[in-house]
């Protein structure tokens, strides 16, 4: 039975000594890495599961931030096209503030305020967002170093003679945090992706 610990190759076969043969190029070639992907970021989703309030937090939080990311300009333009050149204000803001925005100094003042406000807004939704998502990939962690650790725990006593128990402890320990900075990844990269459109 192939476990957990044998999706790890080891450099060196332990019977014969020797090295393995690798090529680093097929290890790294886009098409093998979508392969990883589309096989393990499954195998994540029982994970996240139990944390779907705070999951539901973080993907509300990164919609908002990119909403916010791509209002950040406006107050700008505004400042520019209304306050320092002689251009009407958009169509949008005169109908929010009606009359109050007639003097150059008011535009100026509305358009310092509404930076300020986004800016504000971002960064608080930020800390949120920082602390759902640190709690959110503590907990995965947590489940998925006790996954491994019952795993390494019902294997028979056969393979533990021939597995040192440093490197187990090390996989349970180093490299259990691994599943859940991978789910981490797919956010932020979904946030630059949706801004760039």
């Amino acid at each position: 039975m192939k476990s957990f610990f044998d999706l790890f190759p080891r450099r060196v076969n332990r019977r014969s000594g020797s090295k393995r043969a690798e090529d680093p190029a097929a290890s790294t070639s886009p098409l093998n890495l979508r392969k990883d992907l589309a096989k393990f970021l499954p195998r994540i989703v029982p994970y996240l599961l139990p944390y779907w309030g705070l999951t539901l937090i973080t993907v509300v939080a990164y919609g908002l931030m990119i909403l916010i990311g791509l209002l950040e300009p406006w107050p700008l333009k505004i400042l520019i096209d209304s306050a320092l050149e002689n251009h009407p204000l958009p169509s949008l803001v005169k109908n929010l503030t009606g009359s109050l925005l007639d003097s150059r100094i008011a535009i100026l003042v509305f358009a310092v305020l509404a930076q300020l406000g986004l800016t504000v807004l971002a960064n608080g939704i930020g800390v949120v967002s920082g602390y759902a998502q640190t709690k959110l990939e503590l907990g995965m962690a947590l489940d998925f170093r006790g996954d491994l650790f019952d795993h390494a725990q019902r294997l028979s006593l056969a393979y533990h003679d021939r597995r040192s128990s440093g490197m187990i402890i090390y996989i349970i320990n180093s490299l259990g945090g691994t599943v859940p900075s991978l789910a981490m990844t797919v956010l932020p990269l979904a946030q630059s992706v949706i801004t760039l459109i």
